[in-house]
């Protein structure tokens, strides 16, 4: 089922409802009406919202109740078993379910039968988890489940809050009903063909009917675009009805405005970080490395001195002036922007507001009340023409680069005159490098061991030291290792060095040494040996034939490899050539390869060069899918290519290598 993620249940606070009564011709069904075919198939959904009168701040409820039929033993597999998922801080009370059997009987879940856990999302926050099974449960049975949580009144008041009412099963019909609400609200759908707005007094109900399953494919744009849900919104009463967008994009410009005028220190000082430069570029180079390096961040630093900071700047309770920030020398992610804009107004720069919502959310920002979404801020500078983003907060992203979810996303440059949407820019391949590099020797067994360095720049590094940057070091080796060992189940990782990941700007290095028995196969008195080390056990990527979504990767990367094996003494090759070159690199998609083999040294060296967006190309429309997947299928089957070794004086056998070029001569396009 869809997780609700924003609402608190305490103990105790509701009263147990009474089960819906079920009506006999769905117990006696033996086929979906609305998915003829189907596993299962959701026959009721219901989330309703209302205010806890007992508590002086009242806060919200959501009851949430669902019935689903079973039809199939592949439905019972996969229904059989039930997780129910909680928001950051939510507590989860009143679950109860039961099973109806198809000749009536009842069976009610004892509260042994929920198991609680606590589920790490993010850094130390955790979530709350309820596990359950369903007993006997046969073809034709009934399943229903119900629970309660709460959410704090006051934080709804300033957030909206979607909720998915299409699953992985068909839902005959899905009803969301907001009872009271601590505030002016508005209640929106989107991808929901058909819904239904009724109210009866205070109480509004949207309905929605014959939903299909939704199924989540690989590398597609955010749910929101795609899958149906409803949302309620806290109205803005400050806004009068027309066109809000104007109104939006005018208090969000004047706030901007107001807040980023420079002082006179900001002006002194933009002139002293510029002085001597004429280039544009350059200019802002020199002001955003300012605000990233010279102020520390606090959202990315744990030190004392910085949760004494946070500490005071959250009893202050206001935002911070340029002034401050740069007095300080410490502030959020949102002041740096601010400083960021206030030197570049003060270093004669047009320079605007920018609100996106990140790519993992929304793409089609155009909907009603849309803005509600744009709780990302860029700084957007007009450069010769032409808006640039910038966003110094974001602490590991270097100049010339937004954050992955900043980029190729519509957002609003916010003006007190008109609605201007401007789309930020996808950084090329070029700039999010790995490069690979590993000197190994084989023994006659098959264990491949040597020496590994991996350097990554752009978003790679950025998302990995995001990812650790607070982590223990032995958080962080053991992570890798176990990176390693989804390859390679066998790879014994020691040794491991890094360089440079608390520091943002520059690349992420790690070496470490490798030992992997059984990486060459053997067949008989051979040795089968996979060259590509660096992608060996990577499984294929877009399996499925068929596509109901758009594809998009988010981000360009290129890869880098450079392998050099000692093959083991007594042992030569045997037909080998290089992999086969597919698609380019240097355009949408590609990989080229390269073979050689010094005899004298045993020394076999393979190189490969993979990149995706070079030309800043991210994705496809549904119909160009089928070969967006043969390229991902070529560049597996050259990845997983493997070469024969065999003794000198044995009977050739037939070679698993494609092509037929002499190992001397085979050549790629590899770098």
């Amino acid at each position: 089922m869809g997780t609700v993620l924003f609402l608190l249940a305490r103990t105790g606070s509701v009263a147990k409802p009474n089960w819906d009564p079920i009506n006999p011709a769905d117990l006696a069904a033996k086929d979906s009406l609305s998915s003829p075919g189907a596993d299962a198939e959701i026959l009721f959904s219901r989330c309703t919202l209302d205010t806890d009168t007992s508590e002086v701040f009242r806060d919200l409820l959501a009851q949430h109740y669902v019935r689903a039929k079973i039809y199939t033993g592949k439905g019972v597999e996969e229904q059989g078993k039930l997780n129910i998922e909680g928001g950051i801080g939510v507590k989860i009370e009143g679950i109860s379910a039961r099973v109806i059997k198809i000749d009536g009987t009842m069976i009610d879940l004892k509260k042994t039968d929920f198991m609680k856990s606590a589920v790490l999302k993010v850094g130390d926050i955790k979530v709350m988890r309820i596990a359950f099974a369903f007993p006997n449960l046969n073809p034709g049975d009934v399943v229903e489940y119900r629970w309660t949580e709460r959410y704090d009144a006051l934080l709804v008041l300033f957030h909206s809050f979607p909720i998915f009412c299409q699953e992985k099963l068909p839902v005959r019909e899905f009803r969301f009903a907001v009872e009271s609400y601590p505030g002016d609200f508005s209640m929106l759908w989107l991808n929901c063909p058909g819904a239904e707005l009724k109210r009866s007094g205070v109480e509004k109900v949207v309905t929605v009917r014959n939903l299909p399953p939704f199924e989540e494919e690989e590398a597609m744009p955010p749910e929101r675009d795609y899958r149906a849900w409803v949302m309620i919104v806290g109205n803005n009463r400050s806004l009068e009805n027309g066109e809000q967008w104007q109104q939006v994009s005018e208090i969000w410009d004047d706030e901007f405005h107001y807040s980023t005028k420079p002082s006179h220190s900001v002006k002194a000082l933009a002139s002293r970080l510029i002085a001597g430069v004429a280039d544009d570029a350059e200019k802002l180079r020199r002001l955003y490395e300012f605000c990233q390096k010279e102020i520390a961040n606090l959202w990315w630093n744990d030190t004392p001195e910085m949760r004494e900071a946070k500490r005071l700047r959250g009893q202050s309770g206001r935002k911070q002036t340029p002034q401050e920030t740069i007095e300080k020398r410490n502030g959020s992610g949102n002041d740096i922007d601010y400083l960021f804009a206030a030197l570049a107004r003060a270093a004669g720069f047009e320079v605007k507001l920018a609100r996106n919502a990140s790519r993992t959310d929304l793409f089609n920002i155009n909907i009603p009340k849309g803005w509600d979404f744009l709780d990302r801020q860029l700084t957007a500078v007009r450069v010769g023409g032409k808006w640039q983003f910038y966003a110094p907060g974001q602490y590991w992203v270097p100049c010339g680069m937004l954050d992955w979810r900043d980029e190729g996303v519509t957002a609003l440059l916010c003006d007190s005159r008109k609605v201007l949407f401007e789309d930020t820019t996808v950084s090329p391949a070029e700039l999010s490098q790995l490069h690979r590099k590993g000197r190994f020797v084989l023994d006659a067994e098959g264990t491949l061991e040597g020496s590994v360095e991996q350097t990554m720049t752009g978003h790679l590094a950025v998302d990995l030291k995001a990812g650790d940057w607070n982590e223990a070091a032995d958080a962080i080796d053991r992570n890798l290792r176990e990176k390693v060992a989804r390859r390679l189940p066998t790879a014994e990782v020691s040794d491991l060095h890094w360089e440079n990941l608390p520091t943002p700007g520059l690349p992420v290095t790690v070496r470490y040494h490798v030992r992997v028995p059984g990486y060459a196969e053997r067949a008989g008195s051979r040795l089968v040996l996979a060259p590509g080390f660096f992608v060996a056990g990577e499984p294929a990527r877009f399996a499925p034939v068929k596509r109901r979504y758009p594809v998009f990767f988010p981000r360009a990367w290129a890869e880098y490899d450079d392998v050099e094996i000692v093959l083991p003494e007594g042992f030569e090759m045997e037909q080998a050539s290089a992999p086969p070159n597919v698609g380019d690199p240097d355009a949408s998609l590609g990989a080229v390869f390269a073979l050689r083999y010094a005899p004298a040294q045993r020394l076999l060296v393979y190189q490969r060069h993979f990149a995706l967006g070079a030309n800043r190309a991210l994705g496809c429309r549904p119909e160009n899918y089928p070969g967006l997947r043969r390229l991902f299928e070529s560049i597996h089957e050259s990845d997983t290519h493997a070469i024969m070794l065999r003794r000198p004086g044995a009977v050739p056998g037939r070679s698993l290598a494609v092509g037929a070029a002499h190992p001397a001569s085979a050549q790629g396009g590899g770098q």
